[in-house]
């Protein structure tokens, strides 16, 4: 194996959530919930320089599984078309943070101008 290049990280920038009011969500129906979780990510993404088609790689944890049918309606709905879909995994979360219906974690690029 040749050795490691430092070329290849030579930036990272991160976008961080900080200090943000929080919805009660748990009285906030399902579709509400992915829409404030998503629109959250959005503006992380564009703060930080970049869009939602520059995600990478997004794991979504499901309190029930049985909403991931209007969970994948609105998610699809954030990206220019199928082509910018990032790889994602979807998976069933036991208790998630102030007992919501997901969790979503995203990794995302900025791309060079």
């Amino acid at each position: 194996m040749p050795p490691f290049d430092e070329t290849y990280c030579q930036q990272l920038r991160e976008a961080r959530a900080h200090d943000q009011p929080l919805p009660p969500f748990p009285d906030i129906p399902f579709d509400q919930q992915t829409r404030i979780v998503m629109d959250h990510i959005k503006a992380l993404m564009e703060a930080a320089g970049s869009s939602m088609d520059h995600l990478l790689k997004v794991t979504v944890w499901l309190k029930d599984q049985g909403d991931h049918a209007t969970f994948d309606r609105i998610y699809r709905s954030y990206f220019s078309s199928e082509d910018t879909l990032p790889a994602r995994t979807r998976m069933q979360a036991g208790r998630t943070p102030l007992d919501c219906g997901l969790e979503v974690d995203a990794i995302g690029y900025i791309p060079d101008e």
